[in-house]
C-alpha cells in the first residue's frame, strides 16, 4: 500500500485560521487543544514534586509542549486535500472493483475527521476501528456499502495519516535528543569535576557527598544516553572538561591545591552551570513529553546538589 503521495496535499489551500500558541495562519485549534489536555495532565504530574506552584508551572508547561504536538499532528490533515487524493487514487485500490468513489468517501472522511481531533501518534487502527464501525450507520449517507467492505477504505485513510503524522514526531524526538545531548555533556564534566574534587579535599564529609555527587552525575548519563540512541543521535562519550566547550570547571584545576574553600566555590561555579543547562533545556520547545518527565526528575535532584554546595560555600566565608 502507498501511503506516502502528499500530490493531494500539496494542493491544499488553508484558510487564516490563527494559531491559539503561536499568532500563525493554518492553526487547528482542536487539534492543539486536544494535545494540550494530554501535555498539560502530564506536566502537572511532573510539576507535583514543587507542590501547588510547581503544578502550576508544569500544567503551563506541559500543556503548550502537549498544544505544539498536537496542532502539528491536526495542520498535517486537511479534508479537502485529503479526499482529493482519495478521489483520484481510489479504483487503484484492491477493494474498489464495481464500486463508485461515493460509496467510500463517507468511509474516508470518517477516518480524516477522527485523525484531525484525536491527534495521538500511539493511535492504532485497532483502537481507530470501533468509533468508525459504531459511526458508521449515521455516515454513511446513500453509501451502498457494509461496514465490512468500508472498512478498507477507512483504514487507507488513516495509515495515509498516520505515516505522515509519525514523520513529524520522528523529526521533533531528533531534535529532542540533540538537546539532551547536550546536557549529557554537562553531566560528564559534572562527573569528572565532582571526582576530582573528593580526590583532594580534606573534609572527609565533603569527600564522601563529591563521590556521591560523581555517581549521580553518571547515574543520570546512563539514564540519558540509551534515549538519546533510540531516537538516532550519538550519545556524548565525554565531557568538555578540556575546556573545548563548556568552561564552568576549569577554575577547579587551579583550585586543587588552594584548600577546601577554593573547591567548594569551583564545584559551585560548575553546578551553577548545570542547573541553567536543565532548566534551558525544560524551557525549550523542543523537549518531547517522554524527555520533559527524566529531566524534571534529574533537575530536582541537581538543584538539590547545587543548593548543598552552595549552602557550603557561604558557610565557609
Amino acid at each position: 500500500m502507498n501511503v506516502d503521495d502528499t500530490s493531494g496535499t500539496d494542493r491544499c489551500i488553508r484558510g487564516d485560521n490563527r494559531d491559539p500558541i503561536t499568532g500563525a495562519p493554518g492553526a487547528h485549534p482542536v487539534g492543539a487543544g486536544a494535545g494540550a489536555v494530554a501535555g498539560a495532565a502530564a506536566g502537572g504530574a511532573i510539576g507535583a514534586v514543587g507542590g501547588p506552584a510547581g503544578i502550576v508551572a508544569g500544567a503551563v508547561i506541559g500543556g503548550v509542549a502537549g498544544g505544539l504536538v498536537g496542532k502539528g499532528a491536526a495542520e498535517a490533515v486537511n479534508p479537502t486535500a485529503e479526499l482529493e487524493y482519495w478521489r483520484t487514487v481510489y479504483e487503484h485500490r484492491p477493494y474498489a472493483a464495481g464500486w463508485r468513489y461515493e460509496d467510500f468517501e463517507p468511509a474516508y472522511l470518517g477516518a480524516i475527521e477522527t485523525c484531525r481531533v484525536d491527534c495521538r501518534p500511539d493511535l492504532t487502527w485497532e483502537e481507530l476501528e470501533p468509533r468508525l464501525r459504531a459511526d458508521w450507520p449515521r455516515r454513511r449517507g446513500d453509501s451502498a456499502l457494509e461496514w465490512r467492505d468500508a472498512r478498507h477504505a477507512s483504514k487507507d485513510a488513516w495509515e495515509r495519516i498516520a505515516a505522515r503524522s509519525k514523520g513529524r514526531v520522528a523529526e521533533a524526538e531528533g531534535d529532542a535528543a540533540e538537546k539532551v545531548n547536550g546536557l549529557i555533556e554537562v553531566l560528564h564534566d559534572g562527573a569528572k569535576g565532582f571526582r576530582s574534587a573528593a580526590e583532594r579535599v580534606q573534609d572527609p564529609t565533603f569527600r564522601s557527598k563529591f563521590q556521591e555527587f560523581a555517581r549521580q552525575r553518571e547515574q543520570f548519563i546512563a539514564e540519558l544516553k540509551p534515549m538519546v540512541a533510540a531516537r538516532g543521535e550519538n550519545p556524548e562519550r565525554h565531557g568538555s572538561f578540556s575546556g573545548a566547550s563548556h568552561r564552568a570547571w576549569l577554575g577547579l584545576r587551579t583550585a586543587l591545591g588552594a584548600g577546601d574553600r577554593a573547591i567548594v566555590n569551583e564545584c559551585e561555579r560548575g553546578e551553577d552551570a548545570a542547573v541553567t543547562a536543565y532548566k534551558d533545556a525544560l524551557d525549550g520547545t523542543t523537549i518531547t513529553p517522554e524527555f520533559r518527565s527524566v529531566l524534571s526528575r534529574q533537575y530536582q535532584a541537581v538543584k538539590a546538589t547545587h543548593d548543598r554546595v552552595s549552602a557550603w560555600k557561604h558557610s565557609m566565608k
